[in-house]
C-alpha cells in the first residue's frame, strides 16, 4: 500500500455516498488538529473517495492543501461494495467498557476522545447514571463528594439533581 500526499482538489467526494455524518466533522477536525492526519483517504483510480468522506470534509474545513491518499485498484462495483461495508462495519462494534474506562482515565484531556460529556460521565461515573432510576438504588447508596469551595459544592449538587436525584444534602465544614 502506497500513501501519497495529493492536492485536496484532486480528491473528489463520491456524489452518492449513502453515509451522512456531517455531525462528526468537527470531531474529526479536532482529531486532525491534535494528532495529525494519520489515516489516509482511500480513492478509486478516478479519484472518487471510497473511504474517508468525513476526513476529506474535515480537511477541507481546516483549509488543508494536501491530504494523504491511497489509490485502491478497485473497479466501480468493488469500490461501491467496499464503501458500504466500511461504513456498515462500525454498526457491529462494541466497547469493552472496563478497558475503555481505564484508557480514558489515563488521558490528560478526555474531551479529545470524541465522546460527549454525557457519554464520558456515563463511562467514568456509571454510578451517577443510576441515581434517580429507582428508589431502591437511592436507599442503598450514598455519595460523598469533597469540594474545595461552596461554588464547587453547588455545581456538584446541580449535576446530581440533573441526573434525577431528588434529595441532596449539603454539609459545609
Amino acid at each position: 500500500m502506497k500513501i501519497e500526499w495529493l492536492s485536496i482538489d484532486r480528491v473528489r467526494p463520491y456524489p452518492h455516498n449513502p453515509r451522512k455524518n456531517i455531525e462528526t466533522i468537527d470531531k474529526v477536525k479536532t482529531s486532525i488538529q491534535r494528532y495529525g492526519f494519520n489515516q489516509p483517504i482511500v480513492v478509486d483510480p478516478q479519484m472518487f473517495i471510497v473511504v474517508g468522506h468525513t476526513r476529506y470534509a474535515a480537511a477541507k474545513e481546516l483549509g488543508l492543501a494536501e491530504v494523504p491518499v491511497v489509490i485502491a485498484d478497485l473497479d466501480e462495483k468493488r469500490a461501491r461494495a467496499y464503501r458500504i461495508m466500511d461504513n456498515k462495519a462500525h454498526d457491529f462494534t462494541r466497547w469493552d467498557v472496563v478497558d475503555l474506562k481505564k484508557e480514558i482515565e489515563k488521558l490528560p484531556d478526555v474531551e479529545a476522545t470524541g465522546f460527549s460529556l454525557k457519554q464520558l460521565d456515563d463511562i467514568l461515573f456509571p454510578e451517577l447514571a443510576l441515581i434517580g432510576k429507582n428508589n431502591q438504588h437511592r436507599r442503598q447508596h450514598h455519595i460523598i463528594v469533597e469540594c474545595a469551595s461552596r461554588e464547587d459544592m453547588n455545581a456538584v449538587e446541580t449535576l446530581i439533581r440533573g441526573k434525577g436525584f431528588k434529595r441532596c444534602r449539603q454539609s459545609w465544614h
